[in-house]
């Protein structure tokens, strides 16, 4: 088939692994995928693509300024290309990927969230008394914006609290938790919740959908000897079928962010079992998502999305 159109993958020097398969995938139907890196963007012709995607920037939250340069991309995309050329909407950046931000704004809709006490970067403040004003023996410290557990650790007093893996301390202990909250708070917002033990059992489901509807769930479970539902650190992943209340609890959460950031191609919402049995929101993937398009058979329909949003917008260029 020949390649009508084209869509361009922002990237920081590493992609999602999953890029030469969405690459394939696209082909397939017509569409070139090109990958481009943030550091040539004034170097690039953009007016050329039909579709510019931000998806593949892994490792974003260790770029202080890659909120400023997404920006400006966005803006320039947007003039040259449109207002749908740049997905996820311009309107995310740099909120959709701040937890300080868009977890609040969630809450305030009525949307059950982790409890968290977030803290401006610089803030004097410490962990013990942040735990002791909140009446929590086991806490997850973790930046505002951050992925893949970046520099995220787990404190607690230690009774009746498991130990597990080497970024859980307890305490008191020799100040390294300390040390790690002042250097994180330092340099960064963070934010300081109660470690949920469901998750050491029940695990974490991630809800992933695909232009604006449902496409597929995947169930994360964490290694024997850990507290983190990621392989990276000994967890297993495996595609799984939601009850109809857990899709409509995802759904929800969803037509809330669409409602305020506006059409959205893709979104993974990540929850945890609470008391109640009820999900409870811990985040949300909107700007550089892993989709687990493998692992939940994803592929074409992301394919088949991302080929339908960038015809469109040749067709309406003319």
């Amino acid at each position: 088939m020949p390649l009508t159109t084209k869509v361009a993958y922002v990237h920081l020097g590493q992609t999602h692994d999953e890029f030469p398969e969405v690459a394939k995938a696209l082909e397939e139907r017509g569409v070139s995928a090109v990958p481009v890196h943030l550091d040539d963007m004034d170097r690039t012709d953009w007016a050329s693509f039909d579709l510019v995607n931000l998806r593949m920037c892994r490792g974003f939250q260790k770029h202080d300024d890659f909120a400023e340069r997404v920006s400006v991309l966005g803006r320039h995309v947007e003039k040259v290309g449109g207002p749908g050329v740049l997905v996820n909407p311009s309107t995310l950046i740099p909120s959709g990927y701040d937890k300080s931000v868009y977890l609040p704004m969630l809450e305030s809709a009525g949307i059950a969230t982790v409890p968290t006490r977030w803290l401006q970067r610089g803030t004097p403040s410490s962990l013990t008394g942040v735990m002791a004003a909140e009446g929590w023996e086991d806490v997850v410290v973790k930046p505002a914006v951050s992925s893949r557990s970046w520099r995220t650790f787990r404190a607690g007093t230690g009774r009746g609290a498991d130990r597990r893996g080497e970024d859980h301390h307890l305490l008191p202990d020799d100040g390294k938790a300390e040390s790690l909250f002042e250097e994180l708070l330092a340099e960064r917002t963070i934010g300081v919740q109660p470690f949920l033990p469901g998750i050491l059992g029940a695990g974490e489901t991630s809800y992933i959908f695909l232009g604006g509807g449902f496409s597929h769930a995947v169930h994360k479970r964490v290694a024997d000897d850990g507290w983190f539902a990621h392989e990276l650190f000994g967890g297993t992943i495996a595609a799984v079928t939601p009850k109809r209340a857990e899709l409509d609890w995802a759904a929800h959460v969803v037509n809330t962010l669409t409602e305020h950031y506006g059409e959205l191609l893709f979104a993974r919402v990540d929850a945890l079992p609470g008391d109640l049995g009820t999900p409870v929101l811990l985040e949300c993937e909107l700007v550089v998502p892993r989709l687990f398009l493998r692992e939940g058979d994803g592929l074409s329909r992301y394919a088949a999305e991302v080929a339908a949003r960038a015809g469109v917008n040749r067709a309406a260029r003319g």
